[in-house]
């Protein structure tokens, strides 16, 4: 063979090791990557639940944040506390996270962080902080071009930090903006409505449906205001809800979530039923067969019963769940529907669906 030839050899057996030796120099980089990261998360997870108890304990002169790791720990921790009241808030804002600067210590974090994974990870944390410190930052945000996971978590903090009308009137605005581009969703504003009216003083959340919803056309954002307000907790809500009703009865969308929040804080309005049971559109009938029992439990059941016999079967379904749910069986349903003068072929076409009453659930998907 010729010394050209061994020379060329020489060479692919080299770069074969070379190649060996790379891949397993990565292999173990990766291992040992691996390792780091569950070991960060383990102790992450422990630190974090540690601080949820002192927190539900009250105990803040035990809490610390020397290093990084405690500070995303206790940043998660807070955001655990997120259901407790608004004076309960305004303690932690006061005793933890001012008093350890933790708003202030991950906004130095974001701005020196350079990849923009690091950037929405920190913004997760400092979004869960109630501070008001944080809104001109989230504020900026919004406000600017950005990937639409940033701009979640920049609302949500926001919401987090809501206080007076005027925050849950940018929340409002920020709601119909990103709705009109489509880059979150309804669901997802809703959430966020909802923690703002969680997080605001209620004179302030009055304020601002009288100043506000009351005086605006309606709009993704008053949608999703509505929707918030469906839990026992926003009964002193009801009012407003029904001023919506009457201002805007002709808007479908805005009759269909009234009803929902309505069942949701177990209020009443036989008003809207009487008024809605007949309309065209299958939501409102959808939402009306579901509601009746919360929402105007003595509406007549001769009206309610010819729900069974509607094309819709998601209005028959839920007209048959509601009726079940009263008590009420095929021969209550049968003796109605003779009284209101059905003959008796009509009433044997509705048998297969009224045995479903005799059941103790009802077998309907």
């Amino acid at each position: 063979m010729s010394p050209i030839g061994e020379r060329g050899i020489e060479w692919v057996i080299t770069a074969v090791e070379v190649f060996l030796i790379l891949s397993l120099v990565s292999f173990l980089a990766m291992l040992y990557a691996r390792w780091k990261l569950n070991r960060f998360e383990e102790r992450y997870t422990q630190k974090r639940d540690r601080f949820v108890d002192l927190l539900r304990r009250r105990d803040y002169k035990r809490i610390y944040a020397d290093d990084n790791l405690e500070l995303f720990a206790l940043s998660s921790a807070i955001g655990e506390m997120a259901l407790v009241d608004v004076e309960e808030k305004a303690r932690i804002l006061k005793e933890v996270v001012y008093f350890h600067q933790l708003d202030r210590r991950l906004r130095e974090l974001y701005d020196k962080s350079f990849f923009v994974t690091t950037k929405i990870f920190i913004l997760s944390h400092m979004a869960q902080l109630y501070s008001e410190n944080l809104k001109p930052l989230f504020k900026s945000i919004l406000d600017n071009p950005t990937d639409k996971t940033r701009k979640e978590y920049a609302i949500y903090g926001v919401a987090v930090a809501a206080r007076m009308s005027n925050d849950l009137k940018y929340i409002w605005e920020m709601v119909n903006q990103l709705r009109q581009n489509d880059s979150v969703s309804m669901k997802f504003c809703e959430f966020v409505a909802r923690v703002a009216l969680e997080s605001c003083h209620r004179t302030e959340a009055h304020k601002f449906f009288y100043d506000e919803l009351l005086n605006h056309a309606v709009s993704p954002g008053t949608y999703a205001f509505i929707d918030a307000t469906g839990d026992e907790r926003f009964f002193s809500f009801y009012h407003h809800l029904l001023k919506l009703y009457r201002w805007f009865s002709s808007d479908d969308k805005t009759t269909i979530y009234i009803i929902r929040a309505l069942r949701n804080m177990m209020a009443k309005s036989c008003n809207i039923v009487e008024e809605k049971y007949r309309s065209d559109n299958v939501l409102i009938r959808i939402n009306i067969a579901r509601a009746w029992p919360d929402i105007c439990a003595e509406f007549p059941l001769s009206e309610i019963i010819f729900y069974l016999f509607d094309g819709n079967f998601y209005v028959r379904k839920n007209t048959l769940l509601s009726l079940h749910r009263l008590g009420i069986r095929k021969k209550d349903v049968i003796r109605i529907l003779r009284e209101e003068g059905d003959s008796i072929q009509h009433i044997q076409t509705m048998l297969p669906q009224l045995e479903l009453l005799e059941y103790k659930e009802i077998p309907i998907r």
